[in-house]
């Protein structure tokens, strides 16, 4: 049961911790959704930026392999992989206390990395949360089924990412 419950390693937890962090750093940030979409992603030119974004780019074949397959083990895998590349990026990419165009591209990727871990987490049927320690995420009404955020979302987040590809 300790090893299940672990903020350590590859457990539930660790992708609910993930999820919690980006919402914290929301929060902190306090920038508006309008002024994330004139976010200008070509000040994104950092190693674990780049590696963000190409993690960000590969959900929709991971999500379509994952329909085929019957598989949800490729999601599984996926998110912890993002969750790990989050992680190590935190110090690089600071959001708080960037110059203004800086903290705006930063906080757009962490935003569409985000709205993927949600994505993958209501997918296998895991409770994104907002803060570590409540129940379920206020982004998003629970009642909603997780495809239809999920199918509606790769298009922004490919824009986003500049990718051209489809979902």
């Amino acid at each position: 049961m300790d090893r299940m419950t672990s903020f350590e390693g590859d457990t539930g937890p660790y992708l609910q911790y993930a999820h919690a962090r980006l919402c914290s750093i929301t929060r902190k940030a306090a920038i508006s959704d309008d002024e994330l979409l004139s976010a200008d992603f070509s000040l994104l030119t950092e190693e674990h930026a780049v590696d963000l974004i190409r993690q960000l780019a590969s959900w929709p074949d991971v999500f379509l392999n994952t329909v085929k397959t019957q598989e949800p083990t490729t999601v599984l895998v996926y998110l912890f992989k993002m969750a790990h590349a989050l992680s190590s990026s935190y110090d690089h990419l600071q959001v708080v206390g960037s110059e203004e165009a800086l903290k705006r591209a930063r906080m757009a990727l962490y935003a569409a990395a985000r709205q993927v871990l949600w994505n993958g987490m209501r997918l296998l049927g895991l409770s994104p949360v907002e803060r570590y320690g409540s129940i379920v995420s206020p982004f998003f009404p629970p009642s909603l089924p997780p495809y239809r955020n999920l199918l509606t979302s790769c298009p922004t987040v490919l824009r986003s990412c500049s990718v051209q590809t489809f979902c």
